[in-house]
């Protein structure tokens, strides 16, 4: 039963970063690293939630909406801080070696 409901999430996941590591391939950049993870962050919450819902009929725990809405403000804010850096800065110092 817990695999049938995080099977979804893992496929999700899995596209998510594949996508954004093609889009990278292609351009040689690093800037999608830490946008990519924001990304899956936040479309994982919104669906496991939605799912949680549809499950329960509507109804949602006061923990379930909690935790799910600071972890999605947190993945909101640093997603968006991260990449606002690569942005500015225009590389990320930790792939030089790579």
């Amino acid at each position: 039963m817990l695999f049938s409901r995080l099977l979804p999430l893992f496929q999700t996941d899995l596209t998510i970063q594949w996508v954004c590591f093609a889009i990278a391939a292609y351009f040689q950049t690093e800037k999608f690293y830490d946008f990519s993870g924001s990304c899956t962050y936040l479309t994982l919450i919104i669906k496991g939630i939605l799912g949680a819902w549809s499950r329960q009929s509507g109804v949602l725990s006061t923990r379930q909406l909690l935790n799910s809405g600071a972890v999605f403000l947190w993945a909101a804010r640093l997603g968006t801080f991260l990449f606002k850096r690569i942005l500015h800065d225009g590389h990320d110092r930790r792939f030089d070696k790579v």
